[in-house]
């Protein structure tokens, strides 16, 4: 049969109206020979808007199929939000090795320049995905001449903590393996520690006030700092994922970091009121621009998707990543 998209046909491939035509969007596109399951859909729905996730059986027709038409009129096929071709950090995600390989040896680090000498505020949003079973692992440390607890985060007792110049916020969020959680840890000087997980207030502590965070320490993802970028202890280094982490200079209000989180969009990049307010100390895209050493990795498309994360990366739409034997 024909197949049209954006029409009604009264008639085999024509018999349109004007007035019922669509005006909108659409993505992602998928058709099956069979009734999807409830869980089916709920994964689905899960992976989030930019995400490839598998059912059962492939679609019958799939979106690849779609996307390869001749569209008609004006309908087009546009680049959406999912995919930023001047940020080559979208859908690249960093990845240690699980608790098994955890190694002193795995890390990104680099020179933490915040653009001013020192912040009174400031606030840290990843994506996180642990694959560790322990009470605890660290998966940022910055450290600073006379203070390698200058801003930490991490698990500890097999809850959330945030460090903020030697102070410890220990949370009461419990985080599960395997799961992305989307965390944002949030201080001032002023009023003390909030810590948001999945976009909704987590906790709150009149912790580090008056304090300030110099610029130009040593800032490592994957290990603790005992001592400016060493004395690391493999107990504490980090098994899992991170995604998109962004330093910000200033305390996110519980209304930004819902911006942020994006209802659970995980490829959903930074608004750019973000950008042009200048608010970003740290960008996710600089971080991605770091060499890891040892088995740390950033990853993209099937690889990433392989390992639990979604697959964001626009060239991706036509290529199948569905392996039911994974």
């Amino acid at each position: 049969g024909t197949l049209v998209i954006g029409q009604e046909q009264d008639s085999v491939g024509g018999g349109f109206e004007a007035s019922q035509c669509y005006l909108g969007d659409i993505y992602n596109l998928n058709i099956w020979q069979y009734a999807l399951s409830e869980d089916e859909i709920d994964f689905l729905y899960s992976s989030g808007r930019c995400g490839f996730a598998e059912t059962e059986n492939d679609p019958q027709v799939p979106y690849s199929v779609v996307y390869g038409q001749e569209p008609q009129g004006n309908a087009q096929f546009v680049d959406g939000s999912c995919s930023d071709s001047e940020d080559s950090s979208i859908g690249k995600v960093l990845r240690f090795p699980p608790q098994s390989d955890a190694s002193t040896s795995n890390y990104v680090q680099f020179t933490a320049d915040f653009g001013v000498d020192a912040l009174n505020s400031l606030s840290v949003c990843t994506w996180y995905f642990k694959s560790f079973s322990d009470s605890g692992r660290f998966f940022l440390s910055y450290a600073i001449s006379g203070d390698d607890n200058a801003l930490i985060m991490g698990e500890w007792s097999d809850h959330f903590v945030f460090y903020i110049r030697r102070a410890r916020f220990d949370t009461d969020i419990v985080l599960e393996q395997q799961t992305w959680y989307h965390i944002c840890a949030t201080w001032s000087s002023d009023s003390g520690m909030v810590v948001y997980v999945d976009g909704e207030n987590a906790g709150e502590a009149d912790l580090s006030l008056g304090a300030t965070v110099p610029s130009g320490g040593n800032l490592i993802l994957g290990q603790e700092q005992d001592s400016v970028g060493g004395d690391f202890d493999r107990s504490q280094a980090f098994a899992g994922s991170l995604y998109n982490l962004n330093i910000f200079n200033i305390q996110l209000s519980a209304d930004q970091v819902a911006q942020i989180y994006g209802e659970g969009t995980f490829c959903e990049a930074v608004p750019d009121n973000f950008w042009t307010d200048e608010q970003i100390a740290i960008s996710y895209n600089t971080i991605s621009s770091m060499a890891p050493s040892g088995a740390a990795v950033f990853e993209s498309g099937e690889p990433a998707w392989r390992h639990g994360a979604m697959n964001c990366a626009s060239e991706d739409i036509g290529t199948d990543v569905h392996n039911p034997n994974c």
